[in-house]
């Protein structure tokens, strides 16, 4: 239960939340200790408490919190369903409306429907970690529309439109993690129609024949990663030592090798802490002074 307010606040409100914030971001007390402490500090920490929300390993807040405190999440990631508890796969479209100002998504919860799909076109990404491959067979860039049958979405109504193209969810991304292994262009092409993308990503398993058409069609490009992923998934983001470095066919300064384990980095991404972009664009700026 929620305390009443003082009569008398001790300290100016603005001064009162900022100790509050300093305490919480020198980690040695948590948001959600705060929460009783009054009714303004509760609305204080709220932010806090779901400006990062991770769906992993069965840990994952009620859909109904969501619901109702949906709008403070900033980054969100969302990882196989088999292993979350409160949300269910059919919800997904649910939480995307209930976290309508996420600006990096993690989707990493197989494969995609287009009801599923549908629901992104609200959002307004910047950072998005999510199957290149799938997204890629669901657009086609002359008219947006559903291109080809998603071997697993043969159940989905043809008249379903994927309604992405042209909206803000194109204009806004800068960075993507393509999570996938990629074989061709033709299965990332999507790539090319992001306006705005400066950083990308693929596993290190993808053909590099990728590389050029990816550097030709998409010049705004500062940064591509090919990333080996840990078997580790709280290995934190380095360079990949020479000695283990893949015989790439162009050589391009903005081209880095990277291994990772991927829920660690992209936490440490969320919480502004060095993650593969910011590791990849180091290693580009000192090549760029030698």
């Amino acid at each position: 239960m929620i305390e009443r307010e003082s009569n008398t606040p001790l300290l100016p409100p603005e001064l009162e939340r900022e100790i509050f914030l300093s305490a919480v971001a020198s980690s040695k007390v948590t948001a959600s200790q705060l929460l009783l402490i009054a009714k303004r500090v509760y609305h204080w920490m709220l932010p806090i408490m779901y400006k990062v929300v991770i769906c992993y390993q069965g840990k994952c807040p009620p859909l109904e919190s969501l619901r109702r405190h949906g709008e403070h999440v900033r980054h969100l990631l969302l990882a196989p369903y088999d292993t979350v508890k409160h949300i269910q796969t059919a919800q997904l479209p649910d939480v995307l409306t209930f976290c309508p100002n996420v600006r990096n998504l993690a989707l990493w919860t197989g494969d995609y429907d287009l009801e599923q799909l549908n629901a992104l076109h609200r959002l307004q990404l910047t950072h998005l970690s999510a199957d290149i491959i799938q997204l890629s067979r669901y657009h086609n860039p002359e008219n947006g529309a559903a291109a080809g049958d998603n071997p697993t979405s043969k159940d989905i109504p043809r008249s379903m439109d994927l309604k992405i193209t042209g909206t803000r969810f194109f204009s806004s991304l800068t960075h993507v993690d393509t999570t996938a292994s990629v074989e061709n262009w033709k299965e990332c092409h999507i790539l090319s129609q992001l306006p705005n993308l400066t950083h990308v990503s693929f596993d290190s398993a993808s053909n590099p024949k990728i590389l050029e058409p990816l550097l030709t069609n998409c010049p705004k490009l500062l940064v591509v990663i090919l990333v080996q992923g840990n078997d580790d998934w709280d290995y934190h983001a380095e360079e990949v030592g020479e000695d283990e470095a893949s015989n790439l066919p162009v050589h391009d300064v903005r081209v880095v090798e990277l291994s990772c384990g991927f829920v660690v980095d992209w936490k440490a991404g969320a919480n502004g802490e060095m993650d593969i972009w910011r590791v990849g664009e180091e290693v580009v700026k000192r090549r760029m002074r030698n």
